[in-house]
This record gives structure tokens, sequence and C-alpha cells, in this order.
């Protein structure tokens, strides 16, 4: 027992995001020129739901790699309009935001699990517990998971939304850079 204790322990934070923490990536409040505007993107690992998931960002309609639990993403963009999307691979649906933010700024936005998405998996559990129940309760799920999704400019397995300044610096002080 204590064996596969310590396997969960170890499983389960090799998903965690392993860089510097935010403090010690930033070396305090940042500067950012006129001519750039800074983005940051963080995950809090406050929930059990998708602990162990990678969450896919987009910018711009460009894969920019993902956010882990307790994890951030910096990245220095032009100021204008911009368009920021979260998924997961394997899961139907997306957020998707589009932001506006200015020259010299930093915004930050926040990366979280939505509980709607989980709950319309839970017919899977309907599923008969034999192996073709399985696939069935697979299907069960994907299409529970689509439909509360479909036509929705914000569904998926994740949410994303712009987080002021404050309230972002005291939940960064908790992750480290995604890698």
């Amino acid at each position: 027992m204590k064996h596969a204790v310590l396997l969960v322990v170890v499983l389960l934070s090799a998903c965690a995001a392993g860089g510097p923490r935010y403090v010690e990536h930033s070396g305090g409040a940042p500067s950012v020129p006129d001519q750039q505007s800074k983005l940051i993107v963080f995950r809090q690992s406050s929930t059990p739901q998708y602990s162990v998931r990678e969450a896919r960002l987009q910018l711009d309609r460009a894969g920019v790699g993902s956010v882990l639990p307790a994890g951030f993403r910096v990245f220095d963009i032009a100021p204008g309009s911009h368009t920021i999307v979260v998924d997961m691979w394997d899961a139907p649906g997306r957020c998707e935001l589009t932001f506006e933010i200015t020259g010299g700024t930093t915004q930050y936005f926040e990366v979280a699990p939505r509980i709607a998405s989980w709950l319309s998996a839970a017919p899977m559990m309907a599923a008969p517990p034999i192996p073709a129940g399985s696939l069935v309760g697979a299907a069960l799920m994907l299409i529970g998971m689509a439909a509360e999704s479909a036509g929705k400019a914000c569904g998926g397995a994740f949410s994303v939304v712009p987080i002021d300044n404050e309230a972002a610096l005291l939940k960064l002080a908790q992750v480290r850079l995604s890698q």
C-alpha cells in the first residue's frame, strides 16, 4: 500500500509544471516597452479535475504549447486585438476569447477546468461494467461533452478568462513555468 501511494504521488507530480516559480522567472514587476505587450497565461492546481492533463494553447490561430497544472506561460505580443484558444486534444469543444491589449502593458489569463464539461460526461457511468461497456461509456462521454460544448464560444474541457493584475499576482505565486 505504501508503494502504491508513492507511485500515485510521483505520477501526479510529474504532470505539474516544473520550471522556475513565477517570482523567480519574472524578477519582480515586468517592464514592458510601449511597442510591445506581455501576455501571461497560468493554471492553478486547486482542483483534481483534469489534474494530470495539459491544456493546449493557441494564440492568433497558431499553436504555442500548453499550460500544465500549477504552471504558467509568458508571451511577448504586439499591441492590438488577439485571440486565445484553450482545449484538450482528446475532448470535444474549446474555449476561445478575443481580447484587446495596449502597448506597454501585461495582461493575465487564467485557464481552469470547466465543471460543466466534466458533468456532461456523467452518462458514461450508465455503461455496463463489461469490455463492450467501456466503448459504450467512452462514446457516451464524448457525445455528452460535444453536446454540452456545441455552439459555445467557451466550451470544452477548459475555460480561459482575464484576471486583474492584483488577483493574478497572488495566484502566480503558487505556479511554475510550463516547459
